[in-house]
């Protein structure tokens, strides 16, 4: 079981900028595991397109930065071109093991980011994971005091910022 954190397509020729953790990767590599990676900047494909990723957990995760092939038909039936596409792209996962048990991930996708602004965040995030489990998801950013909730069961779920604020 693996969760995506991201299948980005990248330039024809290969040239967007990834940045791991302060060090820059160039290239096609193969797949890899990072650790415990604490923030990735990927250059994005038009001007000021960029996407930071900020890891708030300790986890291990797989990335690749290759080129890849298939045709439409084989992932759609309203598709029915069946020449084979190779564009390059690179693939963030949390792998989870087989048959996982409470297995979760938290991290923040920060869209049209900068690689400076990625690095402020993730040396201090505003976001607070307020619950993570099999019921609800819910997360607020203390910086402009936007909440978001995702109900995972149709119950009635009480969560709470403080002792002080429910919602």
């Amino acid at each position: 079981v693996e969760t995506i954190v991201e299948q980005r397509k990248l330039l024809k020729d290969n040239s967007n900028e990834l940045t791991i953790d302060g060090e820059l990767k160039t290239g096609i590599f193969t797949e890899e595991t990072l650790e415990n990676p604490n923030w990735i900047h990927l250059e994005g494909n038009v001007a000021n397109s960029g996407i930071g990723y900020v890891f708030l957990d300790d986890q291990p995760m797989k990335i690749e930065r290759a080129e890849q092939e298939g045709s439409w038909s084989d992932i759609t039936v309203n598709m029915p071109q069946t020449e084979l596409v190779k564009e390059n792209y690179v693939t963030m996962s949390f792998d989870h093991g087989t048959n996982p048990t409470d297995a979760n991930y938290e991290y923040v996708l920060l869209p049209n980011a900068t690689k400076e602004s990625t690095v402020r965040f993730a040396a201090k995030p505003s976001i607070q994971i307020i619950e993570n489990s099999t019921s609800v998801h819910a997360v607020t950013d203390k910086q402009s005091k936007i909440t978001g909730i995702n109900y995972w069961k149709d119950e009635p779920v009480q969560v709470s910022l403080n002792e002080d604020d429910s919602l």
